[in-house]
């Protein structure tokens, strides 16, 4: 397989917010470059598995799990507790609905007291 599929593949993986099949690379790829192409399931799991070897020897913090027949990029066990502590942060900093409301009305009807909100 050319190294151009590679590439492909793993874009197509990193773009997929859900697990994505090896049948929807290969529709998206025979979709773009014709029903010509010769490229099977079992293509798609080599290139992947030459992914994981390729992100293996850089040391990369993530590589491609193959989860609900699909594949993902998904972080190594050991980086979990870093990047679980960044969107528990991240969920600290949101507001709930309860207090937009809050903010919309104070926004809207300045100057407000709290008995009025």
């Amino acid at each position: 397989m050319d190294n151009i599929y590679k590439s492909i593949i793993e874009s197509l993986i990193f773009a997929s917010d859900d697990p994505i099949s090896s049948n929807e690379i290969i529709k998206a790829i025979k979709e773009i470059d014709g029903d010509d192409i010769e490229i099977k399931p079992s293509d798609i799991e080599k290139t992947i598995a030459e992914l994981n070897d390729h992100y293996n020897q850089k040391e990369s913090s993530f590589r491609i799990i193959s989860i609900a027949e699909g594949h993902i990029f998904a972080t190594k066990p050991e980086y979990a507790k870093y990047v679980g502590f960044l969107s528990t942060e991240k969920s600290k900093r949101r507001l709930s609905q309860a207090a937009l409301e809050t903010l919309a009305i104070i926004a809207y009807k300045q100057p407000i007291t709290k008995p009025e909100i």
